[in-house]
Order: structure tokens, then sequence, then C-alpha cells
């Protein structure tokens, strides 16, 4: 009978160390997917700083097309053209980032190209170059790009991972500014 006892006991000890450590599993993945969208957020605008303080040419399209529309000062696109220049005015060269719809499913991913010169690769290539954002929603009726009137650009929107079917989110706003 002391047996039984002793090993009621010791199961009901071990069902509750089970679940607390399970608990503490949760939320430590929980917590690591956290710390990594804030790593991933603030590599983004990183990048994006840098990249946009290094240029002296900043435009702002509707789109990576064919023939975009530029932006006009305080609108917004989902195409960054950046551009620099050597001592003599000449472009030296070009990155853009632009986003690219996922399907109908109101996401989309934001790629980076580099080019050396001024052209842009052609409106073909979209969606090839390497992906800066897998997941980002855009406000609505809002690209993620808005020209700051030459001076900069803001960014708006939510950047996140998709595992699986379910998609995490995180909200995104800043305004870069070149270098004066």
């Amino acid at each position: 009978f002391e047996v039984l006892v002793a090993l009621t006991i010791f199961g009901a000890a071990m069902t509750a160390v089970t679940r607390q450590l399970i608990e503490s599993v949760t939320i430590t993945l929980k917590t690591s997917r956290m710390l990594e969208y804030a790593r991933n957020g603030r590599n983004l605008v990183e990048r994006l700083n840098q990249d946009v303080r290094c240029a002296q040419a900043i435009s702002v399209f509707n789109a990576f097309t064919a023939t975009p529309t530029a932006a006009a000062a305080g609108t917004d696109g989902n195409y960054l053209l950046l551009q620099q220049l050597t001592p003599a005015g000449t472009v030296s060269k070009t990155i853009g980032y632009y986003a690219v719809a996922i399907g109908s499913t109101g996401t989309h991913r934001l790629h980076r190209f580099e080019v050396d010169g001024s052209t842009a690769p052609a409106a073909s290539l979209s969606g090839t170059h390497p992906t800066v954002v897998s997941t980002l929603r855009l406000p609505e009726g809002r690209g993620f790009f808005e020209n700051c009137a030459g001076l900069g650009i803001s960014i708006r929107g939510q950047y996140g991972t998709t595992p699986g079917a379910r998609t995490n989110l995180n909200y995104i706003q800043c305004t870069l500014i070149t270098r004066s």
C-alpha cells in the first residue's frame, strides 16, 4: 500500500513539473519570436537608413513597372529608387526597394536590388531580387514609401513572418532623412 501511495504522489509531482516545463518552453518560444521580429525591424530600418543617407537622389514611384509613375512630394508608392552620384555628377550606383503583392492575400514581399550605374533592372525581373522582408502589409490605400519632398522618405506598414497559415505582424513607421 505504501508503494502505491508513493507512486501516486510521485506521479502528481511529475505531472506538475512537466506542466511547468511545457509552460516555460512556450513562453521562451514566444519571447524569442518577439525578439526576432524586433531585430528584423531594426535591421530593415538600419539598412534603409544607410542607403538613404548615402544617396544624393531619391525618387518614389507608384510601383516597380516598365513605366513607373513618380510620386509627388507628400505622396506615396511601393518603389523607392536611390542613386549615388560621383563628384562629376554621374550616377555611380542605383539601389531600389520595391513591394510585390503575394497573390490576393493583401500582403507584399519587399525586395532590394543594387546595380552599378544609372540603369535600374527591367520590371520583368520583379520579385527575383533578394527579399528584405518576407511579409509586409501596407496601410489601406497607401504605399510603403512616402516621398518627403526629396529630403528623405517615410515608411509605414506592418512587417513579419508567415509561419504556416498564421501571420505575425509588427507595426513599423519611421522617417529617414538624407544627410544635409
